[in-house]
């Protein structure tokens, strides 16, 4: 069975001072689908990166190894 995780903050969760250290460029953001798509306990991956919201969504068959 596929587990979804989801990590991510928010203009509720973190200030804009910590969002603006997590946002993601165009090229970090494909550098890191990259990295983190040749787990091969993550089966499918999605970052989501704007100005209020940083979002790491993937699924997986091994919830322990793909947060590892």
């Amino acid at each position: 069975m596929h587990e979804i995780i989801l990590l991510g903050v928010n203009h509720t969760t973190a200030p804009v001072e910590l969002r603006e250290c997590l946002a993601f460029s165009n090229q970090e953001a494909i550098e890191t689908l990259g990295l983190l798509g040749r787990d091969p306990a993550v089966n499918e991956l999605l970052i989501f990166s704007t100005c209020n919201r940083v979002e790491i969504l993937m699924t997986s068959t091994d919830i322990t190894a793909a947060i590892h």
